[in-house]
């Protein structure tokens, strides 16, 4: 696949200067506590498997601590039509990295996680040898009637990944364990970059603003742009990274399945304007 880096730079670099202009930090003041909501999940292999859970129940709880210790549980219930197996997985979080709005650390299996605070949301990316996801989650307060006051709102629909003709052995590494499988030839590279993302782009999704005569500019778009190509060709793409770009006339980006037209109007993180169309990583240009 051929990429053309976007001129504005280094995710990275973006993400340093979006966070040294930060105007209007989050008031919370850190991310110790209990979460809870949605997660997407992809195994890498030759067949993957792609998993889509809920927030209610959560498919996803977070529990971190002021001393970088916490705990997960993931729970995918297997795709419908498929020989994909159930995720069912816990695991402790050490020598957690946590500033007022990003968390970054390890799992047991040696995952990579790297989340920010937008707007009382935390969102952010996973990614190890068996795969890569996302996932969205909303602070639990503790007690039934905050619980009630608080139910984290269904994500947004996306389309339904075709059913996998055979059973995929790395599949069930997301629960197990194992070694990274032959991968796949048009699939996760957007998010082989969690470290790119967690130095520098993701940085920009904890409400980064710079301050400009007319108003502040958000961070928080998608600079992923691609041409699709014919049948059998990969798609043309200005970037693998889906978040820290300006958002244009738009609030917060376009959303999926909108029609996009960057800079002017860039999709919401974690999508990619494929042929003028806000899709997420499970559409014509998978990343």
């Amino acid at each position: 696949m051929r990429w053309r880096l976007l001129p504005i730079g280094l995710a990275a670099a973006l993400g340093a200067v979006a966070l040294a202009q930060q105007s209007e930090p989050e008031p919370a003041g850190d991310l110790t506590g209990r979460w809870a909501g949605s997660a997407k999940f992809q195994s890498e292999g030759a067949v993957p498997c792609r998993y889509e859970g809920g927030a209610d129940p959560p498919s996803l709880t977070l529990e971190l601590r002021a001393d970088g210790t916490g705990r997960l549980r993931l729970n995918l219930e297997a795709p419908a039509g498929t020989s994909c197996p159930a995720v069912a997985f816990e695991s402790d979080v050490a020598e957690a990295a946590l500033t007022p709005t990003t968390a970054q650390f390890k799992d047991a299996r040696e995952r990579e996680w790297n989340l920010a605070l937008q707007a009382g949301v935390l969102r952010g990316l996973f990614s190890g040898t068996d795969g890569s996801g996302e996932l969205v989650l909303q602070r639990r307060r503790s007690g039934p009637r905050a619980a009630a006051a608080e139910k984290t709102p269904a994500p947004s629909p996306t389309p339904s990944p075709s059913a996998s003709p055979s059973p995929s052995p790395e599949a069930a590494a997301a629960g197990a364990g194992g070694t990274k499988g032959p991968g796949m030839k048009k699939g996760l590279i957007g998010f082989v970059g969690a470290n790119i993302v967690g130095l520098g782009a993701l940085l920009a999704t904890s409400q980064a603003t710079q301050d400009d005569s007319a108003g502040t500019t958000t961070l928080v778009c998608s600079p992923r742009a691609c041409i699709i190509n014919p049948p059998g060709e990969p798609c043309d793409c200005t970037s693998t990274i889906t978040t820290g770009q300006a958002c244009g006339q738009t609030d917060a980006g376009v959303p999926i399945r909108g029609a996009c037209l960057p800079p002017a109007l860039p999709c919401q993180a974690l999508l990619s304007c494929n042929n003028g169309v806000c899709e997420d990583r499970l559409g014509s240009c998978p990343f």
